[in-house]
């Protein structure tokens, strides 16, 4: 009944299904008695804009951030006691990456509740198709945020670490800064250069595009919510191209 009685008056709620909105909430842990923090939590700015509404979920976001990235440093300096900060560092930031974020939006199946403008233009929809990946990670860091409003510290702590860290097999530090290093300089003496191509977002909330280049070349490019995380990505993709730019310039 109690949850029945959550849906009564929320209009943009049911309009996503009682049932599926129940699912969602199953999963966090938590009947939300305030579902409109919920239905915030699953609104992109650009579904604000098309209403002239003022509220999305990006301050929710910005709180999610900073409760996720707590978590997951105490779940970490907890668990690996005789590891180093190095290492504890190494391990978060692989945790709290936007491909981790996108696996937790995955886990939540988020795709299926958020709410995205009608992007009536091509170029915006061009655009929004790029930004789909950040527009999901975003998205599971407002529903934490949202959800640490409704319940507390400790309920995201049973989802993120609980339900959904302890999925994982095993935690494995993947550092593709120094193997692209290692590749590079063990055949040609020299070390890849990382340059800044973008960025954007508020300055305490900036996102970053980073190439990874070699001699002039663009090796790989990579986003994230820093600058070392963009370096990472960059890093991994450039591996991956290696052979393939690189081979003409070998002798």
């Amino acid at each position: 009944m109690r949850g029945h009685s959550v849906y009564s008056t929320q209009t943009p709620l049911k309009e996503k299904g009682i049932e599926d909105i129940r699912i969602l909430q199953k999963v966090l842990g938590r009947v939300f008695k305030n579902p409109d923090l919920l239905d915030l939590a699953l609104t992109h700015s650009s579904y604000s804009s098309d209403r002239k509404d003022p509220n999305s979920n990006e301050r929710l976001e910005f709180l999610g951030d900073s409760v996720f990235n707590m978590l997951i440093a105490e779940y970490l300096y907890t668990k690996f006691s005789r590891a180093d900060e190095g290492k504890l560092s190494k391990l978060k930031s692989m945790l709290v990456a936007k491909k981790s974020l996108l696996e937790l939006a995955e886990y939540l199946n988020l795709e299926k509740y958020l709410k995205i403008g009608s992007n009536e233009t091509r170029e915006i929809r061009d655009s929004m198709a790029r930004e789909h990946e950040n527009i999901m990670a975003n998205a599971a860091e407002a529903v934490i945020g949202a959800l640490y409003l409704e319940a507390g510290l400790e309920t995201c702590r049973d989802l993120i670490i609980g339900q959904w860290i302890s999925k994982k097999k095993r935690l494995v530090i993947r550092d593709y800064k120094s193997r692209l290093q290692e590749v590079i300089q063990k055949t040609y003496k020299k070390v890849p250069e990382y340059r800044v191509q973008r960025s954007w977002g508020p300055e305490h909330f900036k996102t970053f595009e980073v190439e990874a280049c070699f001699e002039g070349k663009i090796l790989g490019r990579g986003v994230g919510k820093n600058k070392k995380e963009a370096e990472q990505v960059a890093a991994k993709g450039a591996l991956r191209s290696l052979k393939e730019i690189l081979k003409p310039q070998r002798s």
